[in-house]
């Protein structure tokens, strides 16, 4: 049980009470078919809104226009070195690029390698160009040999090659260092072949584009 006020007199009231003990006006009951209605009608809004939330498509977030990761260049390039040479006081100059392909070796030359092509001005010994490995015989002996080279999609050119003067295998000096040099500064990749002992004629593949020379 609740009191109300009486709108006649405007005094409390039991909720429950046919008329008002003090005025005998009669006291307004809540039709029941009023309160279901509004039941009822709340029940449909609760249900409304949820559909339209569950019909309401979802945001997402552009997908990021930031630029792509870098990839790291790991072509090898030409490297420069200048040394002092001892009895003339001159300065040594040296242009070397490693190869792009390795080079697998089998015993006892065993283990991943690349070769080396390298210029030298030198104020005794003049100008040269040289192909050398770390670990492995060239087949070149005291009369020379030849060695094969394509400068890009060009055809295979042979040039004379002789060993160094302290007779190491692991190094090939190319004669007519003037007309090697040229081809070189024209062309993006040269493809060095040559004969090793016990190892075939492996091509060596060096990227040449960006010499400064």
């Amino acid at each position: 049980m609740a009191l109300i006020e009486c709108k006649e007199c405007r005094k409390q009231v039991s909720n429950s009470a046919v008329s008002c003990p003090h005025c005998g006006a009669k006291v307004p009951r809540r039709s029941v078919a009023k309160v279901l209605l509004v039941g009822f009608g709340i029940l449909v809004l609760v249900s409304m809104l949820g559909s339209l939330a569950r019909n309401t498509p979802s945001y997402s977030a552009p997908p990021s226009s930031a630029a792509p990761p870098l990839i790291a260049d790991t072509t090898p390039h030409w490297t420069y070195e200048t040394s002092q040479d001892a009895m003339m006081q001159k300065s040594i100059k040296y242009a070397r690029v490693e190869s792009i392909n390795e080079l697998n070796f089998g015993f006892p030359y065993q283990g991943a390698q690349r070769a080396t092509l390298t210029l030298r001005t030198h104020p005794r010994f003049g100008k040269s160009a040289l192909v050398s490995v770390e670990r492995g015989q060239f087949l070149c002996g005291i009369d020379g040999c030849s060695v094969t080279v394509r400068f890009d999609a060009g055809k295979p050119q042979r040039f004379f090659a002789g060993e160094p003067s302290d007779h190491s295998t692991t190094a090939l000096f190319i004669t007519n260092y003037d007309g090697f040099l040229a081809s070189v500064r024209k062309a993006k990749k040269i493809y060095v072949a040559t004969e090793f002992y016990q190892q075939g004629s492996p091509v060596l593949e060096f990227d040449t584009s960006k010499l400064n020379w």
